[in-house]
């Protein structure tokens, strides 16, 4: 039993003395088939999350010196996409998948010094990432192909803001396995459609009914319709255009909660075609609560802008 205790305790002061060869050479002790980062903090939770941060940027730093992608953030940016979109769209939709990727990390060693810090050795395993970037990839493409084959204006439009999350992701899957997944249809085919909308110039009038004092949700409407390539034109009389009206109104709704306040909120627009015949409509009635009105209207406009974003192609301008 002595002997033991004895060669327990010389063992665990030689592992606190001697850090082994993995924490200081971690890159010697990583396959091919993987992608290992060295994390350390004063507990093994915050190791963990020091090397998951690690991981990340690797693949960050991997893919921003893809040729492939830095020229393709190029192309974006000389086609005058609403960059504000596009940024919006991309760093959701990459931050949604980074997280699922990461969820495949697994650690393969530990290691406590002398001044009880922890390292840890973390692994990302190639072959279940790709396959994860893979499915993703088969998901965007298959979307982007439907918006494309729509045939609308404002689906046309969505598909270009997805696609640059579907480049990331296959530059991320092209840095995993040495090859690319090209898409099913090109940002070159979805721009030369663009174009045709754009030189078509159409009008719209847009009217506002009951809009005082909205002048920001009035704001995002004209933007989200300019953004589509819709020229606007204030001339009610203007002959070959399409007209819009919109229609905001609200009413206070009962609400037993002391300190706040709740209305219900109503959206409405109506399209009209050159010959003025309706075409088109949008309806939306959502509660807003808050600690007073402009609260409750601020969270309601928001579900509004949404809903805007999601059926748009309801008006029927093409």
């Amino acid at each position: 039993m002595g002997n033991f205790l004895f060669i327990f305790i010389f063992y665990i002061s030689f592992a606190y003395s001697n850090p082994p060869d993995w924490v200081r050479e971690p890159i010697k002790f990583c396959p091919n088939t993987e992608i290992c980062v060295l994390g350390s903090g004063e507990t093994l939770e915050k190791a963990t999350s020091m090397a998951r941060e690690e991981l990340a940027k690797v693949l960050k730093v991997k893919i921003i010196g893809n040729t492939k992608f830095s020229s393709y953030s190029q192309q974006i940016r000389e086609q005058e996409v609403v960059e504000g979109r596009v940024k919006e769209n991309f760093n959701k939709g990459i931050e949604e998948f980074s997280e699922e990727i990461l969820e495949g990390t697994f650690v393969k060693e530990t290691y406590q010094n002398n001044n009880d810090k922890i390292f840890v050795l973390m692994a990302l395993d190639k072959g279940k990432a790709s396959l994860i970037a893979k499915d993703k990839l088969s998901l965007i493409d298959q979307n982007i192909e439907h918006l494309y084959q729509l045939g609308r204006r404002a689906s046309l439009f969505e598909a270009i803001k997805i696609f640059p999350i579907r480049e990331e992701l296959d530059s991320r899957y092209q840095y995993l396995t040495g090859e690319e997944i090209p898409p099913k249809i090109s940002l070159k085919e979805l721009y030369n459609q663009k174009e045709k909308y754009f030189k078509k110039q159409t009008k719209v009038v847009l009217s506002f009914v009951d809009f005082k004092n909205e002048e920001v949700l009035k704001g995002f409407i004209i933007s989200k319709l300019l953004e589509l390539g819709l020229v606007q034109v204030l001339n009610p009389n203007e002959k070959n255009s399409f007209e819009v009206k919109f229609f905001f109104s609200f009413k206070k709704s009962y609400f037993n909660v002391e300190g706040f306040e709740k209305y219900q909120f109503n959206f409405n627009a109506y399209s009209y075609n050159r010959n003025k015949i309706k075409i088109g409509m949008l309806n939306f009635s959502t509660d807003g609560i808050g600690r007073n009105f402009t609260q409750a209207k601020e969270s309601a406009q928001v579900k509004i802008k949404q809903f805007l974003n999601d059926n748009i192609n309801q008006l029927n301008i093409d």
